[in-house]
């Protein structure tokens, strides 16, 4: 039988199944003071840690007698560390360094801090609280602090007692790489909590935030990623305020900064998509929580008091059905036009829309979110944008997924609107099943978007940004820019000339524009030399009103043929001299016509 230990400077070993006197005990002296434990059976003494470390050679497995007493470290080694098999209390600061698997047997309560320090393998090392079902509940100043580079997942388990004040129990991520990452698991919210930075991953299993009236805010280098699951919310009998939030005023609305849905990721509250079929018949309505829609839960737009229809989202989400259920889930009925605003539509795909006839539309007005969650094809009706404004945008999100136009004038963009595409391939471009920038004043704004030719398209009116990569793909045809409006690539921005493609440069020259800037030359721009113009093996052709590209970057890939029709210098192709051209290796430039170096 040992008495009691006393532990002090470094190289000190506990190892096999060592028994200790009635009420004996482990003591650290202090901060600089080191004990590797080996143990084959359960820890029941209490060590007194004192600001030392114990670092774990075994795994360890603590027995409902057991106490940690005092702050200080404990290298869990990569190890598995067993709680008690009863409700404990932990009121102490624990840095946990090189954790493996935390795992709980009975409700912990949590008053101290846990602080999930850096790990050998760095931002590779995950850390593990299983909880086995039970509750951890974050007592008065209960932390769970996570260091910069460090993941911790949290699963099957629930968190209570969640606020962002000194008397609630708190998540504290320290910078953007710090990583929360949550597997059947819940968490109950004592408070508003508002997360600005760091990452949530909600992945494996569905898992579930109960709100009450509270909110739950990503912002700032906060984002919270939702892949392949649901997470639910549930603001219990309190009304359904969008809990779950893009910031302070922003519903849950996918920007893929803050919150990103992958691999059809969704968030919904509870009792979305319960009820019988929705029916509008004003002139004017409003969404008053999300809405999950399908083959069996209709949207149906009659209006029997009005032609003209218009749906206020109020930030919430219309989510259609996969597969069969989505057919004919949103109905618009003879003759009326529908105009849908401030809301996200979650799958949304062509056959959950039936019109009654060719004298039904449906348009996409200010603040609306189309999120692909499959390849789309546009195909039955064309998609009408009507919002105005940069901030009020409407906007294509896809995914990744491919959105193929199969109709004429596919996408339809009014005059003065701005339609935002991110991450999404738009395939079967042509002059006929096209972009249809009405005005001179539609523009687009692409990010990491692949537009890809059918056939050979005429960009006559309106003006493109280019935003992270952009590429015009399509072996054979030809993409000509033929506006008066402009393509400006935008800084630290790519825009991609692929293979076999003809770009021509036919800009109309500008009237209204200042002097020096009518003549059409200035309407391919590069915002700054972190701006890049990719050519990969393309013709880059010309008419007479040539471009004059004043700064940014010029890649050559492959063979490049640069060409002008201009009969004159001044109608030639001018590169600036703040313009630098980066010829890759066994790369040509095959140069034509007049161009001017300086």
């Amino acid at each position: 039988m040992l008495p009691a230990i006393s532990v002090s400077g470094s190289n000190n070993v506990l190892e096999g199944a060592p028994c200790f006197d009635s009420g004996a005990s482990i003591t650290l002296v202090n901060s600089s003071s080191e004990l590797e434990l080996a143990l084959t059976n359960k820890l029941d003494q209490t060590i007194t840690i004192n600001g030392g470390t114990l670092t774990l050679k075994n795994d360890l497995s603590l027995d409902d007698s057991a106490v940690l007493s005092g702050s200080g470290t404990i290298d869990v080694n990569g190890k598995t560390l067993s709680l008690h098999g009863k409700e404990t209390d932990w009121a102490t600061t624990l840095t946990l360094t090189n954790a493996g698997d935390i795992e709980l047997h009975a409700k912990t309560n949590l008053t101290g801090t846990w602080f999930f320090g850096p790990t050998e393998a760095g931002s590779e090392s995950r850390a593990m609280i299983n909880g086995n079902g039970n509750i951890l509940e974050l007592g008065t100043a209960g932390i769970i602090r996570v260091d910069q580079e460090v993941g911790l997942g949290l699963v099957d388990i629930a968190i209570k007692g969640i606020g962002d004040y000194a008397n609630k129990g708190r998540f504290i991520l320290h910078d953007v790489n710090s990583t929360l990452s949550l597997s059947n698991t819940t968490i109950v919210l004592d408070g508003s909590v508002s997360l600005t930075q760091g990452k949530m991953l909600v992945h494996g299993g569905d898992c579930s935030i109960i709100t009450g009236s509270h909110k739950l805010e990503f912002s700032d280098t906060m984002c919270l990623t939702i892949d392949g699951v649901t997470l639910w919310y549930d603001p219990l009998s309190t009304p359904d305020i969008q809990n779950i939030r893009r910031g302070a005023d922003v519903a849950y609305s996918d920007d893929g900064i803050n919150i990103d849905y992958q691999n059809n990721g969704s968030i919904r509250v509870t009792s979305a998509g319960a009820g019988a079929d929705i029916i509008y018949d004003d002139a004017t309505n409003s969404l008053l929580n999300n809405e999950v829609i399908g083959s069996g839960r209709i949207m149906n737009f009659r209006g029997n008091n009005s032609a003209t229809l218009a749906l206020d989202g109020k930030g919430y989400a219309i989510e259609m059905g996969r597969g069969t259920d989505a057919n004919d889930c949103m109905t618009i009925a003879v003759g009326k036009t529908v105009t849908l605003s401030n809301v996200v539509l979650r799958n949304f795909n062509t056959d959950g829309v039936s019109l009654g006839d060719a004298t039904s539309y449906l348009k996409f007005g200010s603040k609306v979110t189309i999120e692909l969650g499959s390849d789309e094809t546009i195909d039955t009706f064309k998609w009408w944008f009507n919002g105005t404004g940069v901030a009020n945008s409407p906007k294509i999100y896809g995914k990744g997924f491919t959105l193929t136009l199969s109709k004429s004038n596919s996408l339809h963009i009014e005059n003065d609107v701005v339609l935002s595409l991110q991450d999404v391939r738009i395939a079967g471009l042509t002059d006929i099943k096209n972009i249809n920038f009405i005005g001179d004043g539609s523009k687009i704004i692409a990010r990491d978007t692949q537009f890809v030719l059918d056939g050979n398209y005429s960009f006559t009116k309106g003006s493109i940004d280019v935003y992270d990569s952009v590429s015009i793909e399509g072996i054979d045809h030809q993409f000509g820019m033929m506006t008066s409006g402009t393509l400006a690539i935008k800084t630290d921005s790519t825009l991609l000339l692929d293979r076999s493609v003809t770009f021509t440069y036919a800009a109309i020259p500008i009237l209204s524009a200042p002097s020096g800037s009518k003549d059409g030359k200035l309407q391919l721009t590069m915002a700054d030399a972190t701006a890049r113009l990719h050519l990969n093996g393309c013709n880059f052709y010309t008419s007479w009103t040539c471009p004059t590209l004043q700064t940014g970057r010029m890649i050559i890939e492959d063979k490049v043929t640069l060409s002008s029709s201009g009969r004159k210098v001044y109608e030639g192709i001018k590169l600036d001299d703040e313009l630098t051209i980066e010829v890759l290796a066994s790369a040509v430039l095959d140069m034509s016509g007049y161009v001017t170096y300086a």
